[in-house]
């Protein structure tokens, strides 16, 4: 986003005026917020809400000539290159930089090396928002139901992987009493749903963009398929209401949410068969 000089001053006279002590940019603009900051006085610390490094697939024509030209490693060594160059303004710009999880913090701080301190990086995961739990006492009222619950955005969240595993379920008769709901709204929807069609698939219901608690609190088992996440609030609320996940391991601080085995399933990132077996041995269990 652009900015002139007297957005600027607009910022830095706001926070003097109210006497700020220290300003959070929630992934805005940083340096609008670090020109305001220099005026102001006021201290500045900055958070990156996704992972680090982010996801290196390919999109551009650009980046798909890089790749097929100069291989896999180089063209992940570049674009993680490119990242930590805009990750060390924030930084630089930044009294304190602040990750989604541990994990991410460590890559940067390794990545960057002499050119960080570490006192001013740290880790913050995203906070619930629901007050209550599911009680777990109901467990038992839950329905056959598996969930998905997100921005619907190709090739971020891969609904299309969703969709191809939900058609092998399909062909199981052993599960035949099983539903997928899919809630959420995005650019991907009309490419999802003709997937959908063009599968034949009869037990998936598209609910739109809809207040999630209530399905969560019927559904039995979550699916995420992400390419990528920071630290996705969707995992952890379907944690808090007793809907343990299935979920590719395509991110690092999913290890700081997931115990495989004990609270939800990892499954190998990218690999459709081995996420349908994990899937369909939850759902054999009772």
């Amino acid at each position: 986003m652009d900015y002139t000089q007297d957005h600027v001053n607009a910022l830095a006279s706001y926070l003097k005026e109210h006497h700020v002590d220290v300003m959070i940019n929630q992934w805005g603009n940083q340096r609008l917020c670090y020109a305001a900051k220099l005026i102001s006085g006021t201290k500045l610390i900055a958070c990156w809400h996704n992972c680090f490094p982010q996801e290196q697939r390919p999109v551009t024509l650009k980046q798909k000539l890089y790749k097929a030209v100069a291989g896999s490693k180089r063209y992940r060594d570049w674009r993680t290159a490119i990242q930590l160059r805009m990750h060390m303004e924030h930084y630089e710009t930044s009294d304190l930089y602040v990750f989604l999880s541990p994990a991410y913090e460590q890559e940067f701080l390794r990545q960057a090396g002499e050119q960080v301190c570490a006192d001013r990086v740290t880790s913050v995961p995203n906070p619930l928002t629901y007050q209550q739990s599911y009680d777990i006492n109901h467990y038992a009222e839950k329905k056959k139901e598996a969930l998905f619950v997100g921005r619907m955005i190709e090739p971020h969240k891969r609904l299309s992987y969703i969709i191809n595993i939900w058609k092998l379920i399909e062909t199981d008769e052993r599960l035949n009493d099983w539903h997928l709901k899919i809630v959420g709204d995005g650019p991907a929807m009309p490419a999802t749903r003709q997937l959908c069609k063009d599968l034949r698939l009869q037990r998936v219901a598209f609910e739109g963009f809809k207040v999630p608690r209530p399905y969560y609190n019927e559904a039995s088992i979550f699916l995420m398929t992400s390419a990528f996440e920071g630290f996705p609030m969707t995992l952890v609320e379907s944690l808090q209401n007793a809907v343990p996940p299935v979920v590719m391991d395509s991110f690092q601080a999913l290890h700081d949410i997931i115990v495989n085995g004990s609270n939800g399933v990892i499954v190998q990132d990218d690999d459709i068969l081995h996420s349908l077996k994990k899937l369909a041995l939850t759902m054999y269990s009772p």
